[in-house]
């Protein structure tokens, strides 16, 4: 059995309850009253003074904002940090005072917030429950690696455009892949750095050896990280744009599927 956790914000009311078992789709909590805005700490997450934010901004007051939107930049010594919106609305105000900026959500026809579910991704029992975190304990759609360091990660799959085994340098390590799982065949130490400085989620290799190990404990990159056969690296890539889950220390992968596994 392998452990997947899942966040569950405090807005939201949980509907199952500790040693349930439940399928991949089935509702595991629901918000019931959304707020109408949402408040983002640009300048805490660029690790800035709130008096510099504003020549970083993307968007001005007034602006629609999509998810992804990229809504503020910093340029960094290992490529450009940035905080891009994981929700969608308009930029209502920004205060310079403290450095936030606050997106007003849109609503829909009725004039209600549209009321949010998070849905179970595996067949799984729960085994830990509570307003914080579910803990799911699934066999289903998990692959293992060979070789494997860092902390555990949940993001969208993103695969490298590499035509050969050469390892991938910084250069690749793009603003594409921030907040993803990146799937290559190598990755230079440069580009373990810069993808831990940009905020890429995890990255999954066909090659991993000490000496990289060595050098992300050095450096202290908690990005995990996870060496895994051509033979696993082909059923991952399947999984392209969907959802995965990475575990660095104990180096499982799970695929992530909102409809009823078949694996």
């Amino acid at each position: 059995m392998t452990s997947l956790p899942i966040r569950i914000p405090s807005e939201y009311d949980l509907l199952v309850e500790k040693n349930d078992t439940v399928k991949a789709g089935q509702v595991l909590a629901r918000k019931k009253h959304a707020p109408s805005e949402i408040i983002i700490e640009i300048a805490k997450r660029l690790k800035v003074s709130p008096k510099s934010v504003g020549k970083m901004l993307k968007k001005n007051p007034g602006d629609h904002v999509e998810i992804g939107d990229v809504l503020a930049k910093k340029d960094g010594l290992f490529g450009d940090v940035i905080v891009v919106s994981n929700i969608s609305g308009m930029f209502a105000t920004f205060d310079r005072s403290d450095g936030n900026l606050i997106i007003r959500l849109l609503e829909d026809k009725e004039g209600q917030h549209e009321v949010d579910e998070i849905l179970c991704p595996l067949d799984g029992i729960v085994t830990l429950c509570h307003n914080e975190q579910i803990i799911l304990e699934t066999e289903k759609n998990v692959l293992l690696g060979e070789n494997g360091t860092g902390q555990t990660y949940r993001g969208i799959l993103k695969l490298s455009d590499a035509k050969s085994k050469d390892a991938i340098s910084a250069e690749k390590i793009t603003i594409e892949t921030i907040g993803c799982v990146f799937l290559g065949p190598a990755f230079t130490k440069e580009a373990y750095a810069k993808a831990s400085a940009i905020g890429v989620g995890g990255i999954i290799t066909l090659s991993l050896d000490d000496g990289d190990i060595e050098y992300l404990s050095e450096k202290r990159l908690t990005l995990p990280v996870i060496q895994v056969s051509e033979e696993v690296g082909k059923s991952i890539s399947r999984w392209k744009n969907k959802e995965v889950f990475m575990d660095g220390q104990n180096k499982t992968i799970l695929l992530l599927s909102y409809e009823k596994s078949t694996r």
